[in-house]
Formats: C-alpha cells, structure tokens, sequence
C-alpha cells in the first residue's frame, strides 16, 4: 500500500468517526430537520413578588399538546401576601397555551378560587386568572417572562419538573 492510500485510509476514518460524533451530539429528525420542542409534561411556577403587598404567586402547571404548537392545560395557583390584606388563596385554573419558536403564551381561566387563608370559599371573591408570556429556554425545561395581568407583571420562572425513573 503506498503512503497516499494509508492517508486517504485514514483520512476517511477520522472523518467517519467526527461524523458519528456530530450525529450524537445534535440529534436529528428522520427528515434531517431539527427535532421540535414541546412545552407538553408537568411544570412548577414561582413569580417574584409583587411591589405592594408582596403577594408571591406559584403554582404546578400540566401542559398537554393538542396540535401542532398549541396545548391545553390546567393548574392550581397559590397567591401568598404577606403584607395589606396578608391572606392566601388558592385557586384552579385551565388555560390554552402556544409556541411559536421560544415564544410561549398562556391564556387562562378561572374555574374556581378553591380556599382563602385555608378556609373553603363562601360566597364570590374577585380573583384575575393568571396569564402568562414566557420564553423557553434552548433545552426545554426553562420558561422565563412575565405574569399578563392587568394589576401588575411580576416576573415568572416556570421549570418543568423532572420525571422519576424506577
């Protein structure tokens, strides 16, 4: 074998083998496309407080995909203040959610205030659905953006949480 023939040899493993390794590193869809990100599992949520009364807003979040960037999704919300009205109330919501590239909204909505300063609800009580605009950080387990609210826009970290395996 002359020396020309061991180098293109050789040549052609090294780039074998650094191809191999891309491929592990960057995975692709069977189309040679990116593979897509989904916002679908479970996620936890923590707002930072509020100016006034500091109320901390947080909450557990489960997202399900129903088409192609779009999700529905439900999840209760725990409101703490610690100063003014100092109480807590706890809430169930259900809410639509979009991704459009890392963009992430959700729309939610009330369904019921559940306790107030622990105590089952009696009556009406004036509670906003919390909405969010969040964007998803490149390995899909961070959100960060504000609450949408027409009161205040609290910054919000949401972080999916990390499935157990037995």
């Amino acid at each position: 074998m002359t020396r020309r023939a061991a180098l293109l040899i050789a040549l052609a493993i090294v780039s074998a083998e650094a191809s191999a390794q891309a491929s592990k590193a960057a995975p692709r869809a069977a189309d040679g496309a990116a593979p897509s990100v989904s916002i679908a599992g479970d996620w936890g949520f923590r707002a930072d407080p509020t100016a006034g009364e500091k109320c901390v807003l947080t909450g557990d979040v489960r997202i399900r995909k129903v088409k192609a960037d779009a999700y529905t999704c439900t999840f209760t919300a725990r409101l703490v203040c610690e100063r003014g009205v100092n109480r807590t109330i706890d809430t169930e919501q259900s809410c639509t959610a979009t991704l459009k590239g890392s963009a992430v909204t959700i729309r939610s909505k009330l369904e019921r205030v559940t306790k107030v300063d622990d105590k089952p609800l009696k009556g009406s009580f004036g509670y906003f659905a919390d909405s969010f605009d969040l964007t998803l950080n490149a390995d899909g387990d961070e959100m960060l953006g504000k609450s949408y609210d027409v009161n205040s826009a609290e910054r919000v970290k949401f972080q999916r949480k990390q499935e157990l395996i037995s």
